[in-house]
């Protein structure tokens, strides 16, 4: 099955978030950024990965662009 991986990284928290191609939430996490947003989104991976079913593939989506606001504009997205 594909996954798409959406990262919402704010001041405050940050959240990881796979859907299917279809919508379907099939993992999700929401974490206190701390001021340390490269720390929060590493932590957010790792426990969105022991989340995922093991059929899960996480696929690049050509027709969007990677998209960053608020403190992930800081990543260079």
């Amino acid at each position: 099955m594909d996954g798409y991986l959406g990262v919402d990284i704010g001041s405050v928290t940050t959240r990881c978030a796979v859907i299917t191609e279809g919508g379907e939430l099939i993992a999700y996490n929401y974490l206190c950024t701390q001021g340390k947003p490269v720390l929060a989104v590493e932590q957010g991976l790792r426990e969105v990965e022991g989340q995922l079913p093991a059929n899960v593939r996480i696929r690049a989506d050509m027709h969007r662009s990677p998209r960053s606001l608020d403190s992930g504009r800081y990543f260079g997205c």
